[in-house]
């Protein structure tokens, strides 16, 4: 049960229990007054507040509640995340970049420095 319609089933009771009340007093019986207009519970409806949807996301858009009149959708995108993902992305490529010219340069070194050991000194 939503907290709409909550509040449409509290205004229907409030409405409707004195229209009962006051049937009972139009039957004459003034003992059973006292009794029908004895103060009950109050219900304040201002604890009831509007639903507000919750986000729904698609992929990276998240699609919210329209906030000024004339709105009809209202997309949030994460740019920041999106730019902090990009940059971290970018690092790590360049970095496995440095580690495989820097491991071709140890491989090529280790190669001259074999054959080079290889040659019989005179």
């Amino acid at each position: 049960m939503t907290p709409a319609w909550s509040a449409r089933c509290a205004l229907v009771v409030a409405v409707l229990l004195p229209a009962t009340g006051a049937a009972q007093v139009s039957h004459g019986q003034v003992g059973q007054v006292s009794t029908v207009v004895a103060p009950g519970p109050r219900l304040d409806l201002r604890s009831f507040s509007p639903s507000t949807p919750s986000p729904n996301r698609l992929g990276i858009f998240t699609f919210e509640a329209p906030v000024v009149a004339g709105e009809f959708l209202r997309v949030r995108v994460p740019v920041g995340e999106l730019m902090s993902k990009a940059a971290h992305g970018l690092a790590a490529a360049n970095h496995r970049r440095r580690e495989r010219a820097a491991r071709r340069d140890v491989l090529r070194a280790l190669d001259t420095f074999h054959s080079g050991s290889a040659r019989p000194r005179d």
